[in-house]
């Protein structure tokens, strides 16, 4: 009985056969010559409407913490902390850097008697909010 395995020589691969240049990029210089100013039309109006619809967003989140900061406000005027206290919270969550909702967050606290809270609270704000020139 013999050692020696059964294994046939693969046989090498087959190159491709040549395909002319002309026929193999038929399609992609047909595209280029045609789509090409479409393509480049469709990217710039996509690019342009994605920036609109950031902008957009971003306005929209603005609005949005806005009337949770007045919710909160109001809620906070008739002494009802915890409404008030999630009003806040809720706008700043919709826009963290939102410096109106951080000074109503840390009147509640000074309200509460959460001193330590307030005093925190407020360093946030002045890092948030403009200057003024003062």
């Amino acid at each position: 009985m013999s050692n020696k395995l059964n294994i046939k020589k693969a046989k090498p691969p087959r190159p491709p056969s040549p395909v002319p240049l002309a026929q193999k990029n038929s399609g992609l210089i047909g595209w280029m010559v045609l789509g090409g100013p479409i393509g480049i039309i469709l990217f710039v109006a996509i690019f342009r409407g994605a920036a609109w619809v950031s902008q957009q967003s971003e306005a929209g989140s603005l609005s949005e913490a806005q009337t949770h900061n007045t919710l909160g406000l109001h809620a906070f005027e008739a002494h009802r902390y915890e409404e008030a206290f999630g009003q806040f919270m809720t706008a700043l969550k919709i826009k963290p850097d939102f410096g109106d909702a951080q000074v109503n967050l840390g009147n509640l606290f000074q309200a509460t008697g959460d001193n330590d809270r307030a005093i925190t609270t407020y360093q946030q704000a002045l890092i948030l909010l403009p200057r003024n020139g003062t």
